[in-house]
């Protein structure tokens, strides 16, 4: 896939990065339907972007797992936080993404598992 620049409008929050940096890390994925021109997204005449109707400020830690892989800290120890990316994973269908989230660690509990 081209390594060409990319602007995403997701919820009214834009990001620029790269169409390699959307599809590289993991396949099937929202974005490589997207490129792969599964089906045509609608550019904004002004900029060129594309709008996705999702939650934009928990897109920036979306973007920052497909550019390195990891999740930050904080996202371990805030279980709301942690909830809200597992959705917004699923809609992405990253399952790595997925499967990071899966086990949080809280500093001085346990997780119990049925």
């Amino acid at each position: 896939m081209a390594s060409s620049k990319v602007i995403l409008d997701v919820g009214g929050e834009k990001y620029t990065t790269s169409i390699d940096t959307l599809t590289a890390r993991e396949q099937n994925t929202f974005f490589t339907d997207l490129f792969a021109r599964q089906w045509q997204a609608e550019r904004d005449p002004k900029d060129d972007s594309i709008f996705i109707d999702r939650n934009g400020k928990l897109f920036t830690h979306i973007l920052e797992y497909l550019r390195s892989g990891t999740i930050s800290n904080n996202i371990k120890t805030d279980e709301t936080l942690r909830q809200n990316l597992v959705m917004e994973a699923n809609f992405f269908r990253l399952q790595k993404l997925i499967n990071l989230l899966a086990k949080p660690t809280f500093p001085g509990s346990t997780l119990l598992e049925n």
